[in-house]
């Protein structure tokens, strides 16, 4: 884990004595109150030691030397088995209607996603408990009545979820499924509801061949790109980061999703989840995006970026090369190069 500022410089980075310690995924709580305080909170899955990490945020920001301290419980309990290769991946977390802090967790190399509500610890610290889950389906029905399982590289892999995003307002979870879609799931209370795929990969339904790769200890999937799809023309697999600019008014705004396949964006309108346009970040300042996993869009004015920020991971620093950064763009590059609608001031997560 790793804060950043506004220029890309690092501040503090987070480093455990704990080899095992691996963290995957974050997400930010504003004015949580837990324990007679009043808070902000970074959350974190702790893949190497599934379960979950909580970090206060220091109220000065990126001027506090060390803007993080960790706040988990001591001994913190397994979101799923403890085991690491089936552990905590990916996370969002918002505040309920009725006032809990909630975290959604995703299970790697699984269908399955849990729910759990954050709570006070002893003195500072915060803890969290189940309250709900979900098994999200791992074979499909086609159109034509045939049964269809993505093509997954290890054995005994389900089709798992990594990017997930929650619009409170309405009280949804949109999670990217990888290699299926993006499903959106009533979260209203402290349980999920029945989830809808609202698009599907192009991948969806192909036919494909499987083969064990011996150097990379691996399996290989060879999809027939002439077989039919039943799938989106915009959705590469893998379906993963996902983020949503809200506008004013109920319901409306644009959902963000990473089409890491294509090393595009989609973007969706949030209340029809029709969707309105596909976006690549190209060569500017530094080089573009490329394999995306994550991104979030944030659309109040910060520092430099005036009328909002999109930070995206960067899978490629360069092409062919290992190493992976963080990207950030104006939102009103994006915005006016579509014709999307920019607003500095629905977005402000303190409500």
């Amino acid at each position: 884990l790793a804060v950043f500022d506004l220029h890309g410089a690092t501040i503090q980075p987070i480093d455990y004595d704990d080899e095992d310690a691996r963290q995957n995924n974050v997400d930010l709580l504003y004015d949580v109150e837990l324990g007679g305080a009043t808070r902000d909170l970074a959350v974190v899955t702790e893949r190497g030691l599934d379960h979950l990490r909580v970090f206060e945020i220091d109220p000065a920001g990126s001027d506090a030397p060390d803007p993080l301290t960790e706040v988990t419980v001591p001994d913190p309990p397994h979101v799923f088995e403890g085991d690491t290769d089936i552990a905590a991946y990916g996370l969002a977390s918002w505040k309920g209607s009725d006032g809990h802090a909630y975290v959604a967790i995703s299970q790697r190399h699984r269908t399955k996603l849990v729910l759990v509500r954050l709570v006070a610890g002893g003195g500072n610290s915060v803890g969290f408990e189940q309250v709900d889950s979900l098994v999200l389906p791992s074979s499909f029905r086609l159109p034509h009545g045939e049964s269809w399982t993505p093509c997954t590289e290890e054995e005994g892999e389900k089709p798992q979820v990594e990017g997930m995003v929650a619009d409170a307002r309405r009280g949804f979870l949109f999670a990217a499924q990888e290699d299926v879609g993006i499903w959106r799931i009533p979260v209203a209370g402290s349980a999920f509801a029945e989830p809808l795929l609202i698009d599907r990969v192009r991948e969806f339904g192909q036919e494909y061949t499987r083969e064990f790769d011996e150097e990379e200890e691996e399996f290989v999937c060879d999809i027939d790109e002439s077989s039919p799809s039943a799938g989106s023309d915009s959705l590469s697999a893998d379906a993963e980061g996902l983020t949503i600019y809200p506008l004013p008014g109920a319901g409306r705004g644009y959902l963000l999703a990473s089409s890491q396949g294509s090393s595009t964006f989609v973007v969706y309108d949030l209340a029809s989840l029709r969707k309105l346009k596909t976006f690549t970040i190209g060569d500017g300042v530094t080089d573009g995006v490329d394999n995306c996993d994550g991104a979030m869009v944030v659309g109040l004015p910060l520092g430099a970026f005036t009328q909002g920020l999109l930070v995206t991971h960067d899978g490629d620093e360069e092409p062919g090369d290992d190493a992976t950064t963080f990207k950030f763009t104006r939102w009103d590059d994006v915005a006016n190069a579509l014709g999307l609608v920019i607003d500095t001031t629905t977005g402000d997560p303190r409500g």
